[in-house]
């Protein structure tokens, strides 16, 4: 669903169906932006991030979860943004356009601690 409603606002997305696949992708492809899932398997989010960091410290990435409270803190340093899954479709649109441009993050949902 997110990918069809990226697509449908002009954005050329690629998939991948886990962090190795993903880190793969980035680096045989012109990105800029990354979306990624905390929980995927063999890999967290936070593993992912932290590769991108070392490799593209300047590349934005969102990070998703529908488990906000399991995301340590640690986490969430790498990303620029964190959106709650299960929220308006609409929101993460709103994040990725404002990180891609730079701006602060008004709709950003950082879990409580």
């Amino acid at each position: 669903m997110r990918k069809m409603m990226l697509e449908a606002e002009g954005y050329n997305v690629l998939t991948a169906r886990s962090g190795a696949e993903g880190l793969k992708t980035l680096a045989s492809s012109a990105v800029d932006a990354v979306i990624l899932d905390y929980q995927m398997p063999s890999m967290n989010g936070a593993d992912v991030a932290r590769s991108i960091r070392q490799k593209r410290p300047d590349l934005p990435i969102v990070m998703l979860s529908g488990f906000p409270n399991d995301v340590p803190y640690d986490a969430l340093k790498l990303v620029n943004a964190f959106v709650v899954k299960g929220g308006a479709p609409e929101q993460l649109l709103v994040v990725i356009e404002d990180t891609l441009a730079g701006r602060s993050f008004g709709m950003i949902h950082h879990p409580q601690r």
